[in-house]
């Protein structure tokens, strides 16, 4: 059995319906956790998946987007006198954008909260880091409206690759890293592409990239069905127009192994 745990959080777009939540993921192994964007109220989240927000120790962030980020604040604020270290790894215009949304909470004394060592993600290049000996994060860059990455997990169970927000790019498409999970933007179906085709895939997308990286299931992330009337049927439906594969839709709670 993998010692990595990749957990759902939250996985809506920036128009979440009823109790579901934006963007965000925890990984953990036998001495890690890690939080992967911060969509929603962190320690709620995380609580209802079992785990404790005190005992996180880095947290990855894809863009700067609101949905991918206002729970970080929240999160500095309660670790109120916790005085801990903790690494953000980011894209540079991301990391700007979070230390004034820090300073404009007052969240920026170190005694008093988390005391965030800010580590820059390049943008237009991959890069690798491991955080043991066990698992290995490839950044992958992403096409959408402000500068971003998705990560692929390598573990010694399987191979994630969670895209975050993006349109399909030509590095999306070579990725040579076999895939046995795809989590991938899914916006809404081919009828709608036209309100967001530089900077989202339709489902229809989704399945092609899908059978060209021979992925063996497809997680659609960040569906919006509060601005397109679309279900998960439709979605379904033309994500299967191209793959033939394994499709899962997100839910809360939901853990793949690494």
């Amino acid at each position: 059995m993998s010692s990595w745990l990749l957990t759902v959080l939250g996985s809506s777009s920036s128009f979440p319906p009823g109790s579901e939540s934006t963007a965000a993921l925890h990984l953990t192994g036998k001495k890690d956790s890690i939080l992967i964007d911060a969509g929603g109220n962190i320690p709620r989240l995380l609580a209802d998946c079992g785990f404790d927000y005190r005992q996180l120790t880095e947290v990855l962030i894809s863009h700067s987007h609101p949905d991918h980020t206002y729970g970080l604040p929240f999160l500095t604020h309660c670790f109120y006198h916790g005085g801990k270290k903790m690494i953000c790894r980011a894209p540079e215009d991301t990391i700007v954008r979070l230390k004034k949304n820090l300073a404009a909470f007052d969240l920026e004394d170190e005694v008093k909260y988390l005391d965030f060592v800010f580590e820059p993600l390049p943008v237009d290049r991959p890069i690798k880091f491991k955080v043991d000996n066990s698992l290995q994060i490839q950044t992958v860059p992403t096409s959408h409206s402000r500068p971003g990455v998705g990560f692929l997990f390598s573990g010694p169970a399987q191979n994630i690759l969670y895209t975050s927000d993006t349109a399909q790019n030509e590095v999306l498409l070579g990725l040579e890293e076999k895939l046995d999970v795809l989590m991938i933007d899914c916006q809404a179906t081919e009828a709608y592409r036209r309100y967001f085709e530089d900077s989202h895939c339709s489902a229809l997308e989704v399945g092609k990239i899908a059978a060209k990286l021979e992925v063996g299931s497809v997680v659609p992330f960040h569906y919006n069905t509060t601005e397109f009337p679309v279900e998960r049927a439709e979605l379904t439906a033309e994500i299967r127009k191209n793959y033939e594969g394994t499709i899962i839709f997100p839910a809360r709670g939901m853990g793949f192994e690494l």
